[in-house]
This record gives structure tokens, sequence and C-alpha cells, in this order.
């Protein structure tokens, strides 16, 4: 992706006679929760409403998502989530 997404850039700087430094990043940090029970809150009131076998904890993902960037900076705020 780094290599074709140079090619392009550096082709359409070429183009217009201009030229392009590109500085790729790879990824972001995955978004962790700051606190776990709000995950076990929803995962039972799910279970409720379409049973356990239906209502999964979710899965770590590395999905791209900026937030994560906020959460390194100031974790999520805990509220009292009713149960």
């Amino acid at each position: 992706m780094k290599t074709r997404m140079n090619t392009v850039c550096c082709g359409i700087a070429h183009t217009f006679g201009g030229e392009v430094d590109l500085q790729y990043q790879y990824g972001y940090p995955p978004t962790v929760n700051s606190y776990p029970e709000c995950n076990r809150v929803v995962t039972r009131a799910a279970s409720r409403i379409v049973g356990p076998e239906r209502a999964q904890r979710p899965q770590k993902t590395m999905g791209a998502e900026d937030f994560s960037y906020f959460l390194q900076a100031r974790p999520g705020e805990q509220q009292s989530v009713p149960r």
C-alpha cells in the first residue's frame, strides 16, 4: 500500500509540476475501553433481550479508528450505568 500510494501521489504531483514527500504511518493503536465493567453491563443487558447465546462480548480488533488517540490522552469517562 505504501509503495502504491507513493507511486500515485508522485505521479499526480509530477503531472502538475510539483513534488511529494510522503510520510506513511502504519496503523492505529487499539481503542481500549478504560472501564471494562461497561462491556459487562452491556453484555448482560443484551443477553436479556436476545438471549445469552446471541449476546457475545466484543472481540478485540484493530479496527482503524482515531478515537484510540483520544483515549490515550484522556481515559474514557466512567459514568454510573443502570443495572
